[in-house]
């Protein structure tokens, strides 16, 4: 009786701390995609039979592959295999099935292309929606044509598509001719279209439409291509006698190619040809404008000068914007303030040259004016919010506040099909997929729905899914799922051994990479802080780190202590200046010394004038970061710290 007394008090015990360990689990857990290893095995096996031809096998395995989750992809790989036997219903039918999916589009392009391929206009135009795919609208045309639809209208959609597209398709070929044996073909678009043509280098596609010239303007056409591969030819007058108008054309595009490159050859060259051709106003205010921008690029001294001659005419918002730039870089507060209440509205009003507007209003005496504008900024939670709050001496801080979800809504958003796909592409390595698919999805939900995905983004190890959940949303005030707090062990560790501001660390690896661990960039920098291969050897070897190849920049804990190492580096070779090495960090260090001005420049005047856009970006970021950073991490947001004077060039 004891022993039986005995196990059901056993069985009551464990039976307790079973439901004990149940009721422990959080209320917010989420259901996991169907993920057996053998039914992922058999998606696996099915593919495999596909790609080899073993149809049988891959109809019996993609039976069986109906409750798994990554199932349309299956059934998109079948019927783009047969695309050219695929019926409109059937189509339909998928599109149905998986109307949430980022697989309708390509089957959708695929579709659409093998009916044209087969004259199927009807099928075609019941698949069609708008796109920008050239090659599509071509067809699409083709198709209304076939089925006698307005062709006077059609041809003039015709023409500004064949006008627009800087290389003809093939599928494009019958209705641009269609177009080009029309009377909606003339005289002036042809030479506009070889204009485009020879500026975007279709040099053959230039030369092909001569055959709707006069004989005698096929040598203009030959002049150009000779110009545009070699601009200096502008300087031989011989070449230039004809009264034809494209002479002009030509001389003027050569001339703006000599202006970008070298803008003293471009004045020399000028003063010839404007007294040997009778350019207009218009040419004269293209060719000012270019010369004035290369100055600007290059910092030269004539750079004021030459934008002071772009007439209104040609005052677009670059020139504008070098023009208060200059004023800028001078601290000629009065010029910066003429420049921009000289703006567009839509520019005035935006909050980098409002700004600026009380910067100046500010230094030239008018408080009052000066401490409204920033005042109203000072609500932004912006890069020049941030700056506006420094000048009004308030603290530093911005706006957070976590948003409360539904527990019902969590649970429903991680049964979602999208979010189970994402899983599990992830799972079999599929990351670029797994992007699209997020993407896809977060396109198409509610904020509210977009912050639970980035939730659950955070909770699966996935925070750059996390911050592409939120980067379209339009309540965003939940800074801890837009600012992820990830890797922080070796951040901090990092941070401590190169004596660095740990927030500063996370605030460039959310600039780089937004904590991608495998992100690539087009030019070839790896991991989360973006290091170019051959940087990453060389702080490896000062920091005795063993990298045994590429592959090593994608594990976080060498990457982060690489590139915190770098950063250091271009922090000690920068006046140890935190502007100066975080445009250093982006742009290189050698563009930076170049960059340096004459006489000490305020920090925020200096980002200002930094000649690339994009590395002026990347700072006004990155220091937008920091502060957001530091007030995540409980640390009290000091950017005046990381904006000190930067001194004049040594």
């Amino acid at each position: 009786m004891q022993d039986c007394t005995y196990r059901l008090s056993i069985i009551f015990i464990i039976a307790l701390f079973i439901t004990n360990a149940v009721c422990a689990q959080p209320v917010v857990s989420t259901p996991q995609p169907i993920t057996h290893h053998a039914l992922r095995q058999t998606f696996l096996d099915a593919e495999k039979a596909l790609q080899k031809g073993r149809m049988t096998e891959f109809n019996r395995l993609k039976s069986q592959c109906r409750q798994y989750v990554l199932y349309p992809y299956l059934a998109y790989a079948d019927l783009s295999r047969r695309i050219k036997q695929v019926s409109l219903a059937e189509y339909q039918q998928f599109a149905r099935n998986y109307a949430q999916s980022p697989l309708i589009e390509p089957l959708k392009t695929q579709f659409l292309q093998a009916k044209a391929q087969q004259k199927q206009w009807k099928d075609f135009l019941a698949a069609y929606t708008p796109t920008n795919n050239t090659t599509l609208q071509c067809q699409y045309l083709e198709a209304q044509l076939s089925q006698g639809q307005h062709q006077s209208l059609i041809l003039s959609k015709i023409g500004t598509l064949w006008l627009n597209a800087q290389a003809s398709p093939t599928a494009c070929e019958a209705v641009f001719s269609r177009f080009e044996n029309s009377r909606h073909r003339t005289h002036a678009l042809v030479w506009k279209k070889i204009k485009l043509n020879i500026e975007s280098n279709q040099f053959t596609e230039a030369k092909r439409l001569t055959r709707y010239l006069k004989s005698n303007e096929h040598p203009l056409v030959d002049l150009w291509i000779w110009v545009q591969k070699n601009p200096q030819i502008v300087s031989k007058q011989a070449y230039f006698q004809s009264k034809h108008p494209a002479i002009l054309e030509i001389l003027v595009s050569g001339m703006i190619a000599i202006a970008k490159s070298d803008p003293d050859k471009a004045i020399s060259v000028w003063k010839t040809l404007s007294t040997k051709q009778p350019f207009k106003d218009r040419h004269w205010g293209t060719i000012v404008r270019e010369i004035a921008l290369s100055f600007n690029r290059k910092r030269h001294p004539s750079a004021e000068k030459w934008l002071n001659h772009v007439p209104e005419t040609h005052l677009d918002q670059t020139v504008r914007e070098a023009k208060i730039r200059i004023a800028l870089s001078k601290e000629d507060w009065p010029l910066v303030l003429h420049e921009i209440y000289r703006l567009p509205p839509t520019l005035k009003t935006s909050e980098q040259w409002q700004y600026w507007q009380a910067r100046a209003l500010e230094k030239v005496g008018k408080i009052k004016e000066s401490q409204h504008l920033f005042s109203e900024l000072a609500h932004i939670r912006s890069y020049y919010g941030l700056l506006a709050k420094q000048q009004l001496h308030s603290t530093i801080s911005v706006y957070h506040k976590k948003r409360a979800l539904p527990q019902p809504l969590i649970q429903k958003i991680a049964r979602h099909k999208a979010i189970q796909r994402v899983q599990e592409l992830n799972a079999l390595g599929r990351k670029q997929k797994a992007k699209t698919e997020w993407l896809h999805l977060t396109q198409h939900i509610s904020d509210e729905e977009k912050h639970v995905a980035a939730v659950l983004a955070l909770r699966w190890n996935m925070p750059n899914f996390a911050i592409l959940a939120l980067s379209q949303a339009k309540d965003n005030h939940d800074l801890s799922l837009r600012f992820p707090i990830v890797h922080k062990n070796t951040i901090f560790s990092s941070a401590a051994k190169e004596g660095l501001d740990p927030a500063l660390i996370f605030a460039v690896t959310r600039q780089e990479s937004a904590f991608m661990t495998n992100a690539t960039s087009s030019a070839g920098a790896l991991g989360l802080m973006q290091l170019m291969p051959s940087t990453a050897k060389m702080v490896a070897k000062q920091q005795k780190i063993k990298l045994t190849d590429n592959s090593s920049l994608f594990h976080p804990e060498t990457n982060i202590r690489l590139g915190s190492s770098y950063l250091r580096m271009m922090l000690e070779s920068h006046q140890k200046h935190p502007v100066l090495a975080i445009a250093a960090y982006n742009a290189g260090p050698g563009r930076i010394k170049q960059w340096l001005p004459r006489n000490p420049l305020p920090a925020d005047n200096w980002i200002e004038i930094i000649p690339f856009q994009e590395t002026r970006e990347y700072v006004k970021n990155v220091l937008t970061y920091v502060v957001i950073y530091q007030q995540l991490l409980g640390q009290k947001p000091k950017l005046s710290h990381h904006m000190p004077m930067i001194l004049g060039a040594r």
